[in-house]
């Protein structure tokens, strides 16, 4: 349960609520799940292509924990109330899981574009040992096969700052969110001129958000990232196993390549924006 003497706030989280959560009991929560889906699942993430422990990386150690605390919320409104959460562009990892674990009125449909992705959810419902199998759906965001007002939740994580479609999907979400449904979602603000998204851009993808969706509790300048902001370059100097990229200066290098921009600083830094909204 969210830990009741903090709440996490929307926006650009500063390093010492980042630290909060950490040593939360929310997130030890997590962890323990997230350790026995490793151990009773261990090849997943190799199958799957990402980093073996989605928990412990920079970024996700407060996203989760913020998506987490914001469904509790939504579902401790709605007390025995069936509720369908669609997770956007799912990959796989614990997270799904551990939301039906801990919440037994609430089902997950994953969805994401990688087809190969049935084989791998598949194989981890039918091996067991995470509680009750989670839905795969492949799908393309642009165009969900699901019915208008199909889901009361919908969470995605770092994806929206990965495509080039983003307006689209919002209104995709906004079709198979029921009216009053919750919609959470994060997504990384590069700080080094090259890695996804710039600041400018961050801020037009929350004003296309906030076209379509309210803002629930979201402060002014939400995307603005200053001095006491988190990063994944603070985080790397304290622990570099925290970064999910192996060889951090060969990825930038790469990305500098790769996008053609010139960039402010040497070296990839990233900070990272959460925020739920409510389809009115």
């Amino acid at each position: 349960m969210p830990d009741p003497h903090f709440a996490m706030p929307s926006g650009v989280p500063t390093d010492m609520q980042y630290a909060h959560v950490v040593d939360s009991e929310l997130f030890r929560t997590l962890e323990e799940f997230s350790d026995s889906f490793l151990t009773n699942h261990p090849n997943v993430q190799e199958s799957y292509g990402w980093v073996r422990d989605p928990l412990h990386q920079w970024s996700r150690q407060w996203e989760y924990p913020f998506v987490m605390q914001s469904i509790i919320s939504n579902v401790q409104r709605q007390p025995g109330n069936e509720i369908r959460v669609l997770d956007a562009g799912s990959g796989v990892t614990f997270f799904p899981y551990v939301l039906q674990s801990r919440m037994p009125n609430l089902t997950v449909t994953c969805c994401d574009y990688d087809t190969s992705l049935a084989d791998i959810f598949r194989i981890v419902n039918d091996a067991g040992g995470s509680g009750s199998p989670v839905e795969f759906r492949q799908a393309d965001m642009r165009q969900l096969p699901f019915d208008d007002s199909s889901f009361d939740v919908i969470y995605c994580v770092s994806v929206l700052e990965h495509t080039d479609s983003y307006p689209k999907i919002v209104k995709e979400f906004y079709r198979v969110l029921r009216p009053g449904g919750l919609f959470v979602t994060t997504f990384d603000i590069g700080l080094d001129g090259v890695s996804d998204i710039p600041p400018t851009e961050a801020l037009q993808l929350t004003k296309c958000i906030e076209a379509s969706f309210d803002p629930i509790d979201l402060p002014p300048d939400s995307t603005v990232v200053n001095s006491e902001s988190v990063s994944s370059r603070k985080i790397g100097a304290r622990n570099p196993e925290l970064l999910p990229w192996r060889y951090p200066s060969l990825s930038w290098l790469t990305t500098v390549v790769k996008r053609r921009r010139v960039p402010r600083r040497i070296g990839k830094n990233l900070s990272v924006f959460c925020a739920d909204y409510r389809k009115v």
